[in-house]
């Protein structure tokens, strides 16, 4: 089993369940079932307490099956692209997949899928008042979706390149977009009309940001320098250079003073304004710097990398505070939901991962069963419906539910929610001892503990199943 950074325990030997295959589908054995579950039940129950039986309960199949596991995907291709909604229920992810994806939070399950960019989605920006979704990449289009439905509303062109940036001011109004055509345009919401076009880089614009009081934007760009631009009127009002190379990320920190700018050569640096002084350096990184966010209102920065860590600074004195290891692919996004305490990244190795801040602990990681490993999608019960269709499939403790999904936590004695009269061992699912839950995540703070795996079926075949 996969342990944490800082699990201090002894190696153990996992006990192994059987598992018995029925062509290509495989399931536990009575006895191992009754087995494992007894070894749970003996287990002391925490709140949250999913953490607590997977440190005990050795893994229900052979290999790493967690969520969190290799072969585990939110997306078919990499990930370019990440916004958390206002409301801190929403993530969207974009991909060179050409997708854009919806979960719930903080349980992750997978709500929709969006279809229609003809190339990469690069960037993604969420409006304030979390109504509106604009997605663009390198089909060159810049797209609007309506919240939280994912209705396409309308489609901006006028870019002559790959859109690699978006932003959107504070009340709403005004969309501010970067492309490798060397522009910036701003356009008005949610009607979509072009406002202006800002030219002054002499190469691919890769970040765009606008601050807290949506008076100012900044850019960055192969150029090696970041622009500020006053707006409305978008008039240039100060170059910063500095970078060695080209500037691939910005973020305000949130009273507007601060700006951080990622680059290429490897460093972060972090300006004041309105004078446009450089006030630190920070370095560290391995690779260039692909992402950044601030948190914990100002005291905190967030920064991905080219080298696949994510690394939490302190401000203002720039120290660094942890690396969060675990993606193996750059960190081309980062969100941080509005109470600051959940951060989402998204790496180029398919995947999105959630983090609890500020501690930096691992959460868990998003999950898309339609584009996860043969081996994960793989692990399934034969269970036929009346026109022989197999509905059943199992997930990993604390897995999102797929989209049309219900799934039933196999519970065992003395897990939360469960009445003291609980069998000694799972039996058919009930509303007692097996509550089902839709939209959500299968996770042990569900009112029950799962015994490491729960069982989904899909909502139309209306039957349950469970492995005994």
């Amino acid at each position: 089993m996969e342990r944490e950074p800082g699990d201090e325990r002894g190696e153990e030997v996992p006990e192994i369940y059987a598992l018995k295959r029925e062509g290509n589908d495989w399931s536990l054995t009575r006895r191992d079932f009754l087995k494992a579950a007894a070894l749970a039940g003996s287990v002391p129950i925490l709140m949250g307490g999913c953490a607590s039986l997977e440190d005990a309960v050795p893994p229900l199949f052979t290999g790493k099956k967690n969520v969190c596991s290799e072969g585990v995907f939110a997306h078919g291709d990499m990930v370019r692209a990440i916004a958390i909604g206002p409301d801190g229920a929403l993530l969207a992810s974009g991909s060179w997949d050409r997708k854009v994806k919806l979960w719930s939070l903080p349980g992750g399950a997978l709500m929709a899928e969006l279809a229609g960019h003809s190339d990469s989605v690069e960037a993604l920006a969420i409006t304030p008042d979390g109504r509106l979704l604009a997605t663009a990449g390198g089909d060159r289009a810049i797209r609007l979706w309506s919240l939280p439905e994912g209705v396409s509303r309308k489609v901006l062109t006028g870019h002559s390149e790959r859109v690699a940036a978006l932003a959107i001011s504070p009340d709403g109004k005004t969309l501010a977009t970067g492309s490798w055509d060397h522009s910036i345009k701003l356009w008005s919401l949610p009607d979509g009309d072009l406002l202006k076009t800002l030219n002054g880089h002499d190469s691919w614009v890769n970040a765009v940001a606008i601050a807290p009081d949506g008076k100012s934007l900044a850019s960055g760009s192969a150029d090696k320098t970041v622009k500020i631009w006053s707006l409305p009127d978008g008039v240039l009002t100060r170059t910063l250079a500095g970078h060695e190379a080209d500037v691939r990320s910005l973020a305000f920190g949130p009273d507007g003073g601060t700006l951080a700018s990622g680059s290429g050569d490897k460093a972060i640096r972090l300006w004041s304004l309105p004078d446009g002084a450089l006030v630190r350096t920070l370095t560290g990184n391995t690779d260039h710097v692909d992402s950044l966010a601030f948190g914990s209102g100002g005291k905190l920065l967030v920064s991905g990398s080219g080298d696949g860590a994510i690394r939490l600074w302190s401000l203002p004195e720039g120290a660094l505070i942890k690396s969060l290891t675990g993606h193996s692919d750059t960190v081309d996004a980062l969100a941080i939901r509005p109470d600051g305490r959940l951060l989402a990244s998204g790496s180029w190795d398919k995947t999105v991962k959630l983090w609890s801040l500020p501690d930096g602990k691992r959460i868990t990681c998003l999950m898309d069963l339609a584009v996860s490993s043969a081996d994960i999608k793989g692990v399934r019960y034969r269970v036929a419906d009346d026109t022989g269709r197999v509905v059943t499939y199992t997930l990993p403790c604390g897995s999102p539910i797929p989209v049309n999904a219900v799934c039933v936590c196999n519970c065992v004695p003395g897990s939360i929610g469960q009445p003291a009269s609980a069998p000694s061992a799972p039996s058919a699912p009930s509303s007692t001892n097996s509550p089902s839950f839709r939209g959500t995540s299968c996770s042990c703070d569900q009112v029950c503990t799962c015994l490491g795996v729960c069982t989904c079926l899909s909502v139309d075949s209306g039957h349950y199943w469970h492995p005994n």
